[in-house]
């Protein structure tokens, strides 16, 4: 009854609507019909048009001659083109769509549908991202007394459509993947100057060295070898001082080489010394002033604003625990503001800057708004688009915690956080959104143990808001690690992100198992015990409450509304009970990692913890900012 008296209110509200489409089609005539056809043929053709000049085609790579075909040789070649920022052609082919028209065109039953598709087979097809195929020949010439053994590689790139052909050679390379790299460079340059609206002008070669040694860097990078990857990134800047890329590259090691250090020295510790303080306080000022370089050289770069608002807000909490006014200063004349003795809100709000650009750079319509122009192959679209979008929603949050008063509610945080950013828009959240949600129930928390003092002797770690808070976190670094695939670094969510040092000092179980889950560790800190059959009691209760009040408010609607209101009120109650029906659902850190039971956490806390010894209160006051991005 009920789902039958939802749907003849549907429909009739939808059919009004659908008689006046019907109405106004059958009215047209053939005349209007083609005319319509058309204007959203041009309307499609001019959009065509634009983005193909911003788009590259594919590079569909023959197999590479060397005696015989190499498919050694042509996968190396395809990966390293494709390392390089070209596409490899697509699984399946893109077929003719206005063909497709036609066809569907003369099909139907209308009278004048032969004349029609006739007249739609003289618009022009639309524009389309330029193709191209490349073959290439390996060669080698022989030894000699006075040289070794060299190889060469000859190379013919050309257009599948329309366009100039290329045909070059390289030579005197020491072997024969040295040529192959050495053509796949070649071809990403001359690619990137012949289109320029595809590749932005600060992400330009001009010499194919230090393309080849930025590429070098690349893959020590993907080998885990970040000083041989700085190394060859320096050498590619000197060659190349104009390009961004290399910039932003050393700028990102800088930050993940300033965590590493924070690791070393605050793993055994809850704060290291003041000389060491002052240290990374230092580096943290001159990683933040490149990202604001770059920055001032493209304002556009989403990357760099959004960088350099994280590293700003990690700043402003490292400057609260420095207790000299002229180490303060120093870091005042480093990141270029006003010198003062504290320098803490000119960097919250120079922070506040950056997020608030990069999340305006990220918006629909704003680079076809203000720069009169369509994103390039450097920004993200589409989902990407969205999911960074959300990410750097939630990290203005996380930017704010740290600024709220003793007075200040909280409610607002949690509420966007959690239903609006992780609720209704929780198909744009990536990983980085739900870690970055995390760190702002962590923050959260550690307010709340700044704020909450001793009671009867109940230490503020067991109030049912603290925990609250700390559930929340847990909740969310578990999702973020889910939907990482290991993207997150283990070290980084350990021992690094400041924003989690009162998880940390906590050290409870469920922390253990988020440490085990994002390092593959074999074994938790501690004899965990079995995890209860029934659950964690009070999330029970919690649950049961909750279905309680939803029945009584059932009943009461049953028995208080007429029949003709109650399936308008059955409607808009439907939202609401499905958001309960997912809110206690259970969660997958307690499912797949085996978070233990309410006997466990009693036990672990009976015994000394050499992790939780009491610390001033300094040393909580601030527990930092949101992680970066990898």
């Amino acid at each position: 009854m009920l789902v039958a008296s939802l749907w003849s209110e549907v429909e009739d509200a939808v059919a009004p609507v659908v008689d006046a489409v019907e109405a106004w089609a059958s009215a047209l005539s053939a005349i209007d019909f083609v005319f319509v056809v058309v204007i959203v043929w041009a309307i499609y053709w001019i959009w065509a048009s634009v983005t193909s000049t911003t788009r590259l085609g594919a590079v569909e790579v023959a197999p590479v001659e060397h005696d015989a075909p190499d498919l050694v040789l042509t996968s190396l070649l395809r990966e390293r083109l494709a390392k390089g920022g070209l596409t490899p052609p697509p699984q399946v082919p893109s077929g003719a769509p206005q063909a497709n028209l036609i066809a569907a065109v003369e099909s139907s039953g209308h009278p004048q549908a032969q004349w029609m598709a006739k007249a739609l087979s003289l618009v022009p097809s639309p524009p389309r991202p330029v193709d191209y195929k490349l073959a290439v020949t390996v060669f080698s010439a022989p030894a000699t007394a006075k040289r070794n053994q060299t190889f060469g590689a000859r190379y013919w790139l050309q257009p599948a459509t329309t366009g100039q052909a290329q045909l070059e050679t390289v030579q005197g390379l020491p072997s024969a993947e040295a040529a192959i790299c050495r053509v796949a460079a070649e071809v990403v340059l001359d690619m990137s100057r012949n289109a320029g609206h595809a590749f932005p002008q600060w992400s330009l070669w001009t010499e194919t060295e230090a393309f080849l040694t930025y590429m070098k860097g690349v893959y020590c990078l993907r080998d885990h070898h970040p000083r041989d990857a700085r190394d060859a990134f320096e050498a590619a800047h000197a060659a190349e001082p104009s390009n961004l890329l290399v910039r932003l590259q050393l700028a990102n090691l800088s930050e993940h080489a300033a965590a590493g250090r924070s690791q070393k020295t605050q793993r055994w510790g809850w704060a290291p010394s003041d000389r060491v303080l002052v240290k990374l306080a230092r580096k943290q000022a001159e990683i933040a002033r490149s990202y604001l370089d770059i920055g001032v050289a493209r304002s556009d770069l989403v990357s760099a604003r959004y960088r350099a608002g994280i590293a700003l807000g990690r700043l402003a909490g490292d400057c609260r625990l420095l207790k000299a006014e002229a180490d303060r200063r120093a870091l005042c004349e480093i990141v270029g503001i006003p010198v003062d003795d504290d320098p803490s809100p000119a960097l919250y709000e120079l922070a506040e800057d950056e997020l608030e650009a990069a999340f305006l750079l990220t918006a629909r319509f704003h680079v076809l708004a203000h720069g009169r122009r369509l994103r390039h192959r450097y920004e993200p679209t589409g989902r990407e688009r969205l999911q960074l979008r959300r990410t750097i929603a939630v990290a203005r949050k996380a930017l704010a915690v740290p600024q709220l008063t003793p007075d200040d509610e909280t409610w607002q945080t949690e509420l966007k956080v959690r239903w609006w950013h992780l609720g209704v828009m929780r198909l744009t959240a990536g990983w980085n959104a739900h870690y970055n949600a995390g760190c702002v129930f962590a923050l959260l928390h550690a307010r709340q143990l700044r704020l909450e003092p001793h009671q009867d002797g109940v230490d503020p770690i067991d109030s049912d808001a603290s925990r609250a808070l700390r559930r929340r976190a847990y909740e969310y670094l578990g999702t973020a690690i889910d939907k990482a695939g290991g993207e997150l670094q283990p070290g980084w969510l350990a021992w690094d992100d400041p924003a989690l040092r009162s998880l940390r000092y906590v050290n409870e179980p469920e922390w253990n198992v988020l440490v085990r889950r994002v390092s593959g560790s074999s074994r938790l800190e501690g004899q965990p015990m079995p995890q209860s059959a029934q659950g964690d009691p009070r999330r029970r209760r919690f649950q049961t409450r909750c279905v309680a009040g939803v029945l009584a408010a059932l009943s009461l609607t049953v028995l208080l509304f007429d029949r003709d209101e109650l399936g308008i009120t059955l409607a808009l109650a439907l939202p609401s009970i499905i958001g309960l029906l997912w809110f206690l659902k259970e969660r997958r850190l307690t499912a797949q990692a085996g978070v233990l039971d309410q006997q466990s956490i009693l036990l672990r806390k009976a015994e000394p913890n050499p992790a939780r010894t009491p610390q001033p209160a300094a040393a909580v006051a601030d527990p930092g900012r949101t992680s970066p991005v990898s």
